[in-house]
């Protein structure tokens, strides 16, 4: 029996920008009026989407959920009308989010149709990278495959991003993804795509953007909840005796942390609670402030 025709439709949801543009492409393929724009070309798209028979629109990196309504502050600079009011809906069609906020599940979605891609492990990796290759894997290849799999275990699309890009050339990857006294001017793409979300921290929670940074320079596993604490309160002025902060500001700021995967949660033996940072966040963050502040001192020369 054969499915009945489904249009399938794909939109990087990552900034407004970003979403518009991939509606005026698929305003284009509909061959709707090539003058709207703006509000109208939005609504218009998602009128005709809801008119397909069947349906099924990907909403790609919806990181950012302010963009779509949830905890839209009122002194925002962005307009009222969220983007969530320009998603099609109806009886025949079907909406897919991906995201690295883990709040989706319960504002965007309902709270049991949300889906956690857990890490992957070294074996489930290195299938996944000997099928991107699409070529077979020589024996003197499996230990070098392995290790590069090892290298992004728990960051599997970056592994795919990474195949792709070197080719192969696993001695170049080496040489570049590592190398953390290379030239702050060659860009890394695999690095400055978890800076979107860095700065999406930054934006929204001071504290757990100096956290990050601060655990950036430490020993990726086994972290205590006191380090952490330590860390939100560095640099900060004491009033009344105390610091200018307090556990439940420490608890939010980490509770952020983990939705966005930039922390994990351990328990020790002895069951007390710890954390753990993957090795390339923590590459991330350090690359993020070498690019600030060469960026900076190029701004500064001029």
């Amino acid at each position: 029996m054969r499915r009945p025709h489904c249009s399938v439709f794909w939109d990087h949801a990552d900034n407004e920008t970003a979403f518009g543009q991939d509606y005026k492409i698929v305003a284009g393929k509909f061959s709707l009026d090539s003058k709207l724009d703006g509000e109208e070309l939005l609504a218009a798209v998602r009128e005709r989407i809801e008119a397909e028979t069947r349906w099924l629109l990907i909403l790609n990196n919806a990181d950012d959920l302010e963009l779509f309504g949830v905890d839209e502050k009122p002194n925002t600079s962005r307009k009222t009308t969220s983007l969530f009011e320009y998603i099609p809906r109806g009886p025949t069609g079907a909406l897919l989010w991906t995201s690295r906020d883990e709040r989706i599940a319960g504002t965007l979605v309902g709270p049991r149709r949300g889906i956690q891609v857990a890490q992957m492990t070294i074996d489930e990796a290195t299938a996944l990278l000997k099928t991107t290759r699409n070529k077979k894997t020589r024996p003197q290849e499996i230990a070098d495959t392995r290790t590069l799999s090892k290298n992004f275990i728990g960051c599997p699309w970056r592994s795919l991003k990474q195949e792709h890009i070197c080719g192969g050339h696993r001695r170049q990857l080496r040489k570049t993804e590592f190398d953390r006294h290379r030239r702050a001017e060659v860009p890394n793409s695999i690095l400055e795509t978890w800076s979107i979300s860095i700065e999406r921290i930054r934006q929204e929670n001071e504290m757990a953007h100096q956290i990050l940074h601060i655990l950036a320079y430490l020993d990726n596993q086994g972290i205590p909840f006191e380090l952490i604490a330590t860390a939100a309160t560095f640099g900060m002025r004491r009033q009344n005796g105390g610091w200018s902060t307090d556990q439940q500001q420490v608890d939010r700021a980490i509770v952020r942390l983990k939705e966005f995967s930039f922390l994990r949660t351990r328990r020790t033996e002895s069951g007390e609670r710890s954390f753990e940072m993957h090795k390339l966040v923590q590459e991330a963050a350090r690359y993020g402030l070498i690019m600030r502040k060469f960026l900076q001192r190029k701004t500064t020369k001029h």
